[in-house]
């Protein structure tokens, strides 16, 4: 019987990352991490995570809601870490789950700024959309991305997600509604069978 991953030992490796949830141990390359990224390079650059210095209590905060959201099949977050140094490199994340008729999630993701231009962002999105269909059996994964955020439309485009159609005043950011695009991507997309288990199964209406 197929159970839903463990988040304490869950993990995927890929040709340069190794994506897995955050833990309390990892507060020193966290913090270091998020300490060497430079000011916000544009609207869209979320690479620090405050003003101040990050503690060991902000993260065990983070760490707390990031598992019960985990064990309630919400938000699956991972931070994607370089293999050769340690070091924290972004973040993607399945959000806003929806099973029963739907099997569906929306799909995040974040390069810290110090690491923009080398690849990262595709491959870590790459092995999230594998993570989505092939861990946590998902059907449709879809990126609601801003019209004017060319970078981030270039790999939805580039991992094969197909346009579905834009959403005025969808997005509450940056204190005002903004529009969005949908690119969304399917398992047969990517010709990824979807199975029911036990605990996404399909309820049976009418």
């Amino acid at each position: 019987m197929m159970k839903r991953p463990l988040r304490h030992s869950f993990e995927v490796r890929t040709k340069r990352l190794v994506l897995r949830p955050l833990r309390l141990s990892d507060f020193s390359v966290w913090r270091d991490s998020h300490g060497k990224t430079f000011t916000e390079q544009n609207e869209w650059d979320r690479s620090r995570k405050s003003a101040g210095p990050l503690t060991r209590s902000q993260l065990k905060k983070l760490v707390t809601h990031l598992t019960d959201q985990w064990k309630r099949d919400e938000f699956y977050g991972f931070a994607v870490f370089k293999k050769k140094t340690g070091e924290i490199v972004g973040y993607v994340s399945l959000m806003d789950l929806q099973r029963k008729i739907f099997q569906n999630a929306y799909l995040g993701y974040l390069i810290l700024n110090t690491h923009w231009g080398k690849g990262y962002c595709p491959e870590a999105v790459q092995a999230a959309l594998e993570i989505g269909f092939r861990k946590f059996n998902l059907h449709r994964i879809e990126a609601g991305i801003d019209p004017r955020n060319s970078r981030s439309i270039a790999v939805a485009k580039r991992l094969g997600m197909r346009r579905e159609g834009k959403s005025l005043r969808r997005l509450f950011l940056s204190g005002q509604w903004n529009d969005m695009y949908s690119y969304v991507v399917t398992c047969e997309d990517l010709k990824i069978k979807w199975k029911p288990t036990p605990w996404n199964k399909v309820p049976k209406i009418g």
